[in-house]
């Protein structure tokens, strides 16, 4: 979705926000059901939001573009949809499902996974889960080792985590 010159002028006006493509008319940033609710909105029925962009859910950090879906196996999905949303098939052994504001997104331990374990960009990847960590019921590198990856998506993920080291030195008073 393009914002309009209306939704423009709300951002300019210091009135509204841009959220990625997606156009929020109010100065302050969206709850979670709040953002839930737009990425409900953007998505089509038959996905579920996961890796950044179910982490931007539940910790509003980073942006919700580019979609990171996942498709059940049964019903499928046309090849067009497939061609247009490159979505991976949902696999019940990781990925713990919850629902927010009508969207079907995954829980936050697996959501924590996702995000190590996918190609996302290290500094949102970190930020998001520096937020996320306190949702989490396991830790982060226990998370890693409970699915296959390969030895570079590790590497990543070990980076990744020690990024989110350093930030939780630099800012230790953050808080939720």
């Amino acid at each position: 979705m393009m914002p309009t010159l209306p939704h423009r002028s709300f951002v300019l006006q210091g009135q509204g926000l841009n959220i990625g493509d997606y156009p929020w008319l109010s100065p302050r940033f969206p709850t979670r059901d709040e953002r839930a609710e737009i990425v409900f909105s953007c998505l089509p029925s038959w996905a579920i939001a996961s890796g950044s962009t179910s982490a931007w859910v539940w910790t509003g950090m980073g942006q919700p573009q580019p979609w990171v879906v996942l498709r059940r196996e049964h019903p499928g999905l046309s090849p067009l949809e497939r061609t247009r949303w490159s979505a991976k098939l949902l696999n019940p052994a990781h990925h713990a499902l919850r629902n927010l504001s009508g969207l079907c997104l995954l829980d936050p331990d697996s959501t924590a996974r996702e995000v190590l374990l996918s190609p996302h960009r290290r500094d949102v990847a970190a930020a998001q889960l520096l937020v996320l960590e306190h949702l989490c019921t396991q830790g982060f590198r226990a998370l890693t080792r409970q699915k296959r990856a390969s030895a570079e998506a590790r590497r990543e993920a070990e980076i990744t985590l020690n990024h989110l080291s350093v930030l939780r030195e630099i800012y230790p008073d953050i808080t939720l």
